[in-house]
């Protein structure tokens, strides 16, 4: 399985996540969002990459380890049912990009 180096154990992706380098070195990470599924599980590798645990990121948001457990499950909702329906029925296609908390610029 390909993805990102040292996290390919937790991946899970229908297509891993591409690793692109920007003009100034810094490497992001791209993957095709179709499902809360496959967002929950960009999302958890974005916070894997930031190295914060879920109780840690679930804190900085004043909110529940639970919540952001459910949130990287992709644990079905009326609302992420009805957005990425909208999104199929409209052609519409969702990439998340994941820039790693060390080559952030600002």
């Amino acid at each position: 399985m390909t993805g990102i180096p040292g996290r390919e154990s937790v991946i899970g992706y229908a297509r891993a996540p591409t690793a692109i380098a920007d003009v100034d070195g810094a490497m992001t990470y791209t993957g095709k969002v179709t499902s809360a599924e496959s967002l929950g599980r960009i999302l958890q590798q974005a916070r894997l990459l930031s190295g914060l645990s879920q109780r840690e990121l679930a804190s900085q948001l004043g909110t529940t380890q639970k919540y952001i457990w459910e949130l990287e499950a992709g644990k079905p909702s009326i609302l992420m049912d009805r957005l990425f329906a909208a999104m199929r029925e409209t052609g519409m296609e969702l990439t998340a990009t994941i820039t790693p908390q060390a080559d952030r610029h600002g």
